[in-house]
């Protein structure tokens, strides 16, 4: 039983499996040491790129299996994401809030409320925009700064069945022709349009979705090195790797990594 379960967990479809655990993971550390050690990890903020790319990978595959099923419905999809992430979303939020008429002073509360608000309408990203620019200092002071990109992750949920599944012989053109507008509104934008609004986010998900199109079995788990390089991008410094050149890399390492993984 013993080598059945060692068998079971290095083959190759095992690793490729746990390297969408493995890319998560380099996310979530660069962006939490870029919130500790900014000086050290300046373009740790790159991370939620790969999240958006990701989330992109997952739910095009999850809306693939799903679709093959005759009882499957939209609708169904739509429950199971708000099942999945409201709980947890509104007691984080009651917490906060409770947390914050303990330890703040009376206008301080009322940002708090107005952020968690904007939180559970999955809209935060679009009152960020217009409130704060999310690299100036008093963002740290933010409880519920974080949640911009799960307004923008949610605003993709709710387009990602009506565009994946849309059965037209001109779908792969129209998605390539939004995909490119996003990205050069992301290109030429100014910073806080390009880093808050789905619109010039929207490239990121399809370059996801495009990362499941190709993705294929391989006979080894090459995965795993895209991955790495990842992490290795992370920590080269700022006068070796332009900001273009890293964001470039690091998308196109997160999608041959997805390409080559199997969940």
């Amino acid at each position: 039983k013993e080598k059945n379960y060692i068998e079971m967990i290095e083959s190759p479809k095992n690793i490729k499996s746990n390297n969408i655990y493995l890319l998560r993971a380099i996310a979530v550390l660069s962006v939490i040491a870029y919130h500790y050690f900014p000086s050290t990890l300046n373009h740790g903020y790159l991370a939620v790129d790969i999240f958006f790319v990701i989330s992109g990978f997952l739910i095009s595959k999850s809306l693939s299996n799903r679709s093959m099923s005759a009882s499957f419905k939209v609708s169904q999809f739509y429950f199971e994401r708000i099942k999945r992430i409201l709980p947890p979303l509104m007691t984080l939020i009651l917490l906060c809030f409770i947390l914050g008429l303990v330890i703040f002073r009376q206008p301080a509360n009322v940002i708090i409320a107005k952020e968690g608000l904007n939180g559970l309408t999955f809209l935060s990203n679009y009152y960020y925009f217009l409130t704060i620019n999310y690299f100036d200092l008093d963002s740290n002071l933010r409880p519920f700064l974080h949640l911009w990109s799960l307004a923008v992750e949610e605003q993709f949920y709710l387009f990602a069945p009506i565009v994946f599944l849309k059965r037209s012989k001109y779908k792969d053109i129209a998605l390539i022709t939004l995909a490119t507008t996003s990205y050069i509104f992301y290109q030429t934008s100014p910073t806080n349009y390009s880093f808050y609004f789905f619109t010039h986010r929207a490239w990121q998900f399809f370059l996801g979705y495009l990362a499941f199109r190709v993705s294929k079995k391989v006979s080894k788990p090459y995965c795993l090195f895209f991955s790495f390089f990842v992490a290795a991008i992370f920590l080269i410094e700022d006068d070796i790797l332009s900001f273009q050149f890293r964001l470039h890399l690091l998308m196109s390492f997160t999608f041959f990594s997805l390409a080559t993984s199997d969940i």
